[in-house]
């Protein structure tokens, strides 16, 4: 007994929440917060705070920059990508210099649909639970990165990047 195309799409909707996307994209959605205050960092992990942080910057890349989202009020964002190759999602806060931009890798695959909950530290936040060494390598394991991806939506990024690694290399100098 074959169903009809109405039963299919009903299906489809309940299996998937509601949610319908084209097979022919990526979805990529959820939220950029922040640890509440640096003292944050020595708390017991059950008393650790976040919030949300509007307008980071979320872009999706490839050799070229595809998507670009700015993070709203409650920290939540929601880009789609054209299937494909994997591709890299930089966030990165414009309105703070003093915070360490993100990378996640993601999956390129036909109806694939990520969440991603982001946490973005602050310098001294980064060295405290990783140590300045780890910092210092996460920057230019970024800077590899960005240097393969052609646009302007990164530009400013790569450039924080150069700025932020100069003040650190001048400390320990």
């Amino acid at each position: 007994m074959a169903m009809s195309p109405k039963v299919v799409l009903l299906a489809t909707l309940i299996a998937f929440g509601g949610h319908v996307q084209a097979q022919d994209s990526v979805t990529i959605g959820g939220t950029t917060t922040a640890l509440i205050d640096r003292d944050s960092v020595g708390q017991p992990l059950s008393e650790v705070k976040y919030f949300p942080i509007e307008g980071v910057e979320v872009v999706a890349c490839r050799s070229t920059p595809v998507a670009r989202f700015n993070s709203r009020t409650d920290g939540t964002f929601d880009l789609t990508v054209v299937r494909g190759r994997p591709f890299t999602v930089v966030f990165r806060d414009p309105a703070n210099e003093d915070i360490v931009p993100e990378l996640q890798q993601l999956s390129g695959k036909d109806g694939t649909d990520h969440c991603v909950h982001v946490t973005i530290l602050t310098v001294i936040q980064y060295e405290e639970i990783y140590g300045r060494e780890t910092l210092l390598a996460r920057l230019e394991y970024i800077q590899r990165v960005l240097a393969r991806v052609d646009g302007e939506d990164v530009d400013a990024t790569r450039d924080f990047i150069e700025r932020l690694l100069k003040r650190l290399t001048d400390k320990i100098d």
